[in-house]
């Protein structure tokens, strides 16, 4: 199981969310791992882009609070 809490992270730019993308389908396809985000409603691009990994890895669990 890998949790990843990202509420006190402010600023990710574009690179840095690709390479989110990037990891999480990595874990989708390890078949075996699974995954959960937790994110800010305070923080912007988390609200907007943290829901997009989902569509990425259906099985994730996402939490943005």
């Amino acid at each position: 199981s890998l949790r990843l809490d990202l509420t006190e992270l402010k600023f990710l730019n574009s690179s840095g969310i690709n390479v989110l993308a990037k990891f999480t389908i990595l874990v989708r396809n390890s078949g075996n791992v699974a995954m959960s985000v937790v994110g800010s409603q305070k923080i912007p691009w988390q609200e907007k882009s943290l829901p997009n990994l989902k569509k990425l890895y259906p099985a994730l669990e996402l939490s943005i609070v």
